[in-house]
């Protein structure tokens, strides 16, 4: 590749629009065996003043000795200015082949990606820099960020040192017209849905309703224990405060002290196990009186959460049987009621829907015709299989990065006959304990209630996704049963916990209906 193909290459890639989100770039580094590790940066972030700060900074580390690097944005004449060594413009032939590298990893993550999903521009441009930081071996990069707040490109880095210029009212055209909007952060809004609405408040119900409807008639107890009135008391006078907080519209405030109460409630269920005592013929009493407090929580939650989330809340009190209609109904638990059978009230959120909704929302920035597209000649199947691939390759003259057509269709899963699947024995797990594994940081270890299997211990990588694994206790997981055991250095694993997802941060349990009961197989 010379210099004009580099920037013919890196123009088609301005056909893809902005796409803001760090998997892409966490995938090409992986591909270029992570370059941003090899030196220490200082990342520039803000509104204005970015680039000049960059640069005094670059040119003060390098006036002390330190070999120095610098990436910049935006360009003036060509791209190559954006990457700077010892305060230099990188030249024509070293940025060309920078950007090659860049390219042949993006081909790569490109045919690892769902749908349409490609690789931005600013994200090969930034993919480049670092690749050509490390291979000049600076000791310290001055990195100035894009426009994409905490899910920019250039976050992958491992900075120490982060400057931050000027804030101000920029790039409305993308994030809105106020500044509210430019603060908007879809993956926190992602993650408290998932974490707080569903992992903290609903699942508090779909936990415990079903003892109550198989064991008693989903009758809720007619009086608390001293002990269980108290905790209810307790979280109930705690909750009052949220009246104010709700009036002076400090929504945050309230929504940050109703979770903490959720957490209180989580935490009460976990230690009780209900799930635990429904095994015991001589704990029903205190199974319903478990339920009852746990479902009571909910309701509380509920009251209090019903300004912020009415519909979701109107469909919680309906299957409580309650006609709650203020805040003050929330003084008083609900007793010796019957509650209905209990029915899914919320979701996850799958990052795709999301993704979905802002496309949707944007001015149409889609190519009519598909983009000039760079390849070699032979591409490896997955990014894990082409490191070394990658190593070779860069090792190359530029010049041999040629063109060649389009990419070749993902290939369809493969057929398999109904034998096949009734190999697998799949079966519903009530999860007994959930905790992080020291020395991994990928692995939570899993206890399951298997039913007649008895209990199973397996290791899911499922962390980046589960950040409070005790959350999952007393849930329903849906696992393979009969998968050779495997030995691992933290112990053996006894199956494989399902699914969905592209992996990291992008996984979702299966979810399972509230009369599934433990170690019943899934046909």
């Amino acid at each position: 590749m010379n210099p004009q193909e580099a920037q013919r290459y890196l123009r088609s890639l301005d056909l893809f629009g902005m796409r803001f989100g760090l998997d892409r770039m966490r995938r090409l580094m992986t591909a270029l065996d992570h370059p941003q590790r090899r030196f220490d940066s200082i990342h520039v972030v803000g509104t204005n003043g970015k680039s000049s700060t960059a640069r005094m900074i670059a040119a003060i580390l390098a006036h002390h000795g330190l070999r120095t690097g610098a990436y910049l944005s935006p360009h003036l004449l060509h791209y190559g200015e954006r990457i700077r060594i010892d305060d230099v413009d990188l030249e024509p032939g070293a940025f060309a082949a920078a950007v090659a590298r860049a390219a042949r990893a993006a081909q790569l993550v490109d045919r690892s990606l769902a749908g349409e999903d490609r690789v931005t521009q600013f994200e090969a441009l930034t993919a480049a820099a670092y690749s050509e930081l490390a291979l000049r071996g600076v000791q310290v990069a001055v990195i100035e960020a894009g426009l994409g707040g905490r899910y920019d490109a250039t976050n992958v880095i491992p900075s120490k040192v982060q400057v931050l210029t000027s804030v101000g009212l920029e790039h409305t055209r993308w994030l809105g017209p106020t500044l509210a909007d430019i603060d908007l952060d879809l993956k926190a809004f992602e993650e408290r849905v998932n974490s707080h609405l569903v992992g903290k408040w609903v699942n508090l119900a779909s936990r415990t309703a079903g003892f109550v409807y198989k064991h008693f008639d989903g009758v809720l107890v007619s009086t608390l224990p001293d002990a269980e009135r108290a905790r209810y008391d307790a979280a109930a006078k705690k909750l009052e405060a949220c009246a104010a907080l709700y009036e002076a519209r400090d929504y945050a405030a309230a929504i940050r002290l109703i979770v903490e109460v959720a957490d209180e409630a989580n935490a009460y269920v976990a230690d009780k196990a209900p799930w635990l005592l429904a095994k015991d013929e001589g704990k029903r009493d205190e199974l319903h009186v478990v339920c009852t407090l746990a479902l009571n929580y909910f309701r509380l939650l509920t009251i209090w959460f019903s300004p912020v989330v009415p519909g979701i809340a109107a469909r919680a009190l309906s299957f409580l049987s309650d006609a709650s209609q203020s805040f003050d109904d929330a003084r008083t638990p609900l007793l010796g009621v019957r509650i209905n059978a209990f029915a899914p009230l919320a979701q996850r959120i799958d990052p795709k829907n999301i993704e979905a909704v802002i496309e949707a929302s944007k001015d149409s920035l889609q190519p009519s015709v598909s983009p000039q597209v760079f390849a070699t000649a032979t591409v490896p199947e997955s990014i894990t299989d082409a490191k070394q691939a990658i190593r070779a390759m860069n090792e190359n003259d530029a010049n041999s990065f040629a063109s060649s057509g389009p990419r070749s269709p993902i290939p369809s899963p493969e057929i398999v006959s109904i034998d096949d699947f009734a190999r697998l024995d799949l079966r519903i797990g009530k999860v007994i304990t959930c905790e992080h594994v020291e020395g991994s940081d990928k692995l939570l270890r899993f206890e399951l209630d298997a039913g007649n299997l008895g209990t199973r211990q397996i290791f899911s990588g499922i962390k980046a996704a589960y950040a409070e694994p005790g959350n999952l206790v007393g849930r329903n997981v849906v696992f393979i049963a009969n998968l050779s055991p495997r030995k691992m250095r933290f112990g053996i694993s006894e199956g494989m916990i399902l699914s969905a997802g592209s992996g990291g941060d992008q996984l979702f349990l299966l979810d399972v209906d509230a009369g599934a009961q433990a170690g019943m197989p899934v046909k």
